[in-house]
């Protein structure tokens, strides 16, 4: 809010929510069911290209592209990656990545790379007001489990940025204009998002509270791609 993005990369707000199917398509091979679909980004001059592939142990590969006109690569976005609602039961996290603490592209230096365990409720750090939180980066595989030990076992083609959290993002977003509200206001979520990112905008804030990210930690609009693999886990 304090470089005012809010307002200034505000088409990227719903730029999802509503997007218009250009085409789908599915195959079979080799017991392999492939998936591929063609979107049309809202307000925003793109396309976005996703493909998945099922097994029949469960096991899904996700492929993500968006695809935009160089004329408009100058528009930054915030993150690139998907979002997953899980429903209730998912607590307990295990990863090989950044941490133990909340990390971001430029905020990360501290964070070593290791093992951690932790809980889903622990990822949310109570700011004054509410707002993003629980960030890792460079994630290797990450795994989320419910209390049974049944779950998700994720890992990227390339290193991934990733959160999971008990509040949507709508619960920390205010909107255009800052909302009078604290975070022990919010009421966590039975239910677990999960984000899956190639990468997210870095923190910024450099010297004030309205500076923007140093230009290697933006994330500008332009071609983007990346894969993942989720496996069933069972205890």
């Amino acid at each position: 809010m304090g470089a005012k993005l809010q307002l200034k990369l505000k088409a990227w707000e719903n730029a999802t929510d509503t997007l218009l199917l250009e085409s789908i398509h599915q195959s079979v091979s080799n017991n392999i069911v492939t998936i591929d679909a063609v979107y049309n980004l809202n307000k925003i001059p793109g396309q976005l290209f996703l493909t998945y592939k099922i097994n029949g142990n469960g096991e899904l590969w996700v492929k993500q592209r968006m695809r935009g006109n160089e004329k408009d690569f100058e528009i930054m976005m915030f993150r690139f990656g998907m979002n997953w609602i899980l429903p209730s039961g998912f607590e307990n996290i295990e990863y090989y990545g950044r941490g133990p603490i909340e990390n971001y592209q430029d905020r990360n230096s501290g964070s070593p790379v290791g093992l951690y365990k932790e809980t889903v409720t622990e990822q949310f750090y109570g700011y004054p007001r509410p707002q993003e939180t629980g960030n890792k980066t460079d994630i290797r595989w990450f795994k989320i489990t419910n209390n049974a030990g049944n779950g998700i076992f994720i890992q990227g083609k390339d290193l991934l940025s990733m959160s999971t959290l008990h509040y949507f993002q709508t619960d920390l977003d205010d909107g255009d204009e800052k909302d009078q509200r604290h975070s022990g206001d919010l009421k966590p979520r039975k239910q677990t998002s999960l984000n899956i990112d190639y990468k997210q905008m870095g923190v910024g804030g450099i010297n004030t509270w309205g500076a923007l990210p140093l230009p290697r930690y933006r994330l500008p609009f332009r071609n983007y791609e990346y894969e993942f693999k989720v496996t069933p886990v069972t205890n």
